[in-house]
């Protein structure tokens, strides 16, 4: 008898630890986005998502001395787990991620592809430990005027973080069935975070 007891115990345990894998991704992936910009922006980092006509129109609302000859720099990202594949994207003017880029590389274009590839990082290292292995790509990254994100798309979402040094857009799209759930491993210890630069 002790023994049912003791198994329907640790099922309902485990059971406690479940939850729905496109809440888990959007909790994780906002506090990787935190973590990246409190890492490389003297400032507070405020994150406001945004609807699905999302684009370079949001500088025009949050930047009052946009003009159409400022340049534009993004950079995106894919990762691919066994149940759900997802792209990561970020957009900034040249001001800006020069500005975060703290001295170090002096090619924004590099730069914005390094913060997505270390975001993708930070996000892939938190899911670990519900036991979520991913291979990420490699950053592709374009420097120009007028670029933008155009969502519309289940599962896409845009959020735009402001910072002192300027906004930046970031773009998630996940592509998952919405019933998988994953479980909470809290002995599951991720790596702690760096700050390599990996070109």
């Amino acid at each position: 008898m002790l023994e049912i007891e003791q198994t329907q115990t640790l099922a309902s345990q485990q059971e406690s630890l479940k939850r729905f894998a496109t809440e888990i991704i959007g909790d994780e992936f906002h506090s990787s986005l935190v973590e990246l910009f409190r890492f490389y922006s003297s400032s507070n980092v405020i994150t406001t998502a945004e609807g699905c006509d999302a684009s370079a129109d949001l500088f025009c609302r949050d930047c009052c001395d946009l003009n159409s000859a400022r340049e534009m720099v993004t950079s995106s990202i894919g990762i691919c787990g066994s149940d759900f594949r997802c792209s990561i994207g970020l957009l900034a003017h040249v001001e800006t991620v020069s500005s975060l880029c703290q001295g170090m590389p002096e090619n924004p274009t590099d730069w914005i592809g390094e913060l997505t590839n270390q975001l993708a990082g930070r996000f892939k290292n938190n899911l670990s430990e519900y036991q979520v292995h991913c291979q990420m790509g490699l950053p592709v990254s374009v420097r120009g005027l007028q670029l933008g994100f155009m969502t519309g798309f289940q599962g896409q979402t845009i959020q735009m973080v402001d910072l002192k040094e300027g906004p930046v857009v970031v773009l998630l799209h996940v592509n998952i069935e919405p019933d998988v759930q994953w479980e909470y491993h809290p002995e599951l210890e991720s790596a702690d975070e760096g700050s390599l630069h990996l070109f």
